[in-house]
């Protein structure tokens, strides 16, 4: 995964309540088409009829618009990815080319599922996210800083956030649970290569149940 130490973008405004997973990430295109699942993202809202594979884009749907279309930061409802515990939902949104997410209130799983898809998912009070709303409306930017846990609005305000210090490490890494295993490759290969020399009974059942 990309690193992620800062991100300086205009934030769109996504404030409808309790947007589940399946929303999202409709189950239906996660099953015919897992390998473009950004395609349909938030597939029910983006498009008129709904068809992500030939659908008319639905103009009212915040990412449509001109001003938001390459968006970095999305600020959301409450109760945002509520539902289902899918992997895809935080896929599609990073496949979309969202980095960040700022909210109330988060789905549990959801919230982690952003971090280990290489999302920043950031608890806010409402009255800070309106004010984020209102001067992604006439266009300004938002700088979020990771590595100093804080947001810097157009007007020179700076909003802290609290994330957790593992997820923060994650992130500016570009780690994800396999990345994090894969730095611990060697001393895994020195521990197989000696428990072959210690157990080599396990290692011929195992040959023997692939045969």
């Amino acid at each position: 995964m990309e690193k992620l130490i800062t991100i300086r973008s205009i934030a769109a405004p996504l404030m409808l309540p309790n947007i589940d997973t399946d929303i999202i990430a409709p189950m239906k295109r996660i099953l015919l088409n897992g390998d473009e699942i950004e395609k349909y993202g938030f597939e029910p809202l983006r498009f008129v009829d709904g068809d992500g594979d030939a659908g008319i884009l639905n103009p009212e749907f915040v990412l449509n618009q001109e001003q938001f279309k390459n968006a970095e930061i999305l600020l959301c409802g409450e109760n945002f990815g509520c539902g289902s515990s899918r992997e895809n939902a935080p896929e599609a949104i990073v496949g979309m080319g969202i980095r960040c997410v700022i909210g109330t209130t988060f789905g549990g799983i959801f919230f982690k599922n952003c971090v280990n898809q290489g999302i920043l998912p950031i608890r806010l009070k409402e009255q800070d996210i309106q004010e984020l709303v209102v001067l992604s409306k006439t266009g300004e930017e938002t700088l979020v800083d990771l590595e100093n846990q804080n947001i810097t609005l157009s007007t020179g305000r700076i909003i802290p956030f609290v994330i957790d210090d593992f997820q923060r490490y994650l992130l500016m890494e570009g780690l994800d649970n396999a990345g994090l295993t894969l730095k611990k490759a060697e001393a895994i290969l020195e521990f197989e290569a000696n428990d072959k020399l210690n157990r080599p009974w396990v290692y011929d059942l195992m040959e023997r149940c692939e045969q």
